[in-house]
């Protein structure tokens, strides 16, 4: 069985879906575990690969009576088999299975929100491409899309704050006969 090498880039990913906030955090967070681990499993295989020169030890030792000791370290170290940890293994398994769900579950949420905001884009895009020229704008206008406008004017009149608008009175004239 060959061993596969895949490469992801990350940063690729982040820019293409122009993910942001949790998502784009729990990627990266990823990412350094990821990292974490290859550095740590390159530096295991390092150590693994390293040779002792037993013989040098055995020269060294050689009218002692601890010679012994450098024959069976030898001994012990080519008849050492690691133990496999499944359980380790079926846990960091399941893990990666949990943050999978999560993610699959967080882009799900931003691909609503994000579709959500691309219709009130369009909304809005429909409005102002149909919407009247502000020199265009009349009073039957501003009635049809707030109906209480009429209202609130009638207030502001009635109490005289009209006036007290800034520019009101250059832009229009006093109709007031009694003024």
């Amino acid at each position: 069985m060959s061993a596969v090498k895949k490469t992801v880039d990350l940063a690729k990913i982040i820019n293409t879906l122009k993910l942001t906030g949790e998502s784009q955090a729990r990627l990266l967070q990823f990412k350094k575990r990821a990292d974490d681990a290859k550095i740590a499993f390159v530096k295991a295989q390092e150590k693994a690969n390293a040779k002792i020169d037993f013989a040098a030890y055995n020269s060294l030792l050689a009218g002692s009576a601890n010679k012994n000791i450098v024959s069976e370290l030898e001994s012990y170290l080519n008849n050492f088999k690691p133990k496999e940890d499944t359980a380790a293994l079926k846990e960091n398994l399941d893990n990666l299975s949990k943050f999978e769900q999560e993610a699959l579950e967080s882009a799900k949420l931003t691909e609503k929100a994000v579709g959500e905001k691309l219709l009130l884009l369009r909304n809005t895009i429909a409005n102002i491409e149909n919407a009247i020229p502000v020199e265009e704008v009349q009073v039957h206008n501003v009635l049809k899309a707030d109906p209480d406008f009429e209202l609130w004017m009638m207030r502001l009149n009635q109490n005289g704050t009209v006036t007290k608008i800034p520019g009101y009175t250059q832009r229009f004239k006093n109709l007031d006969p009694l003024s």
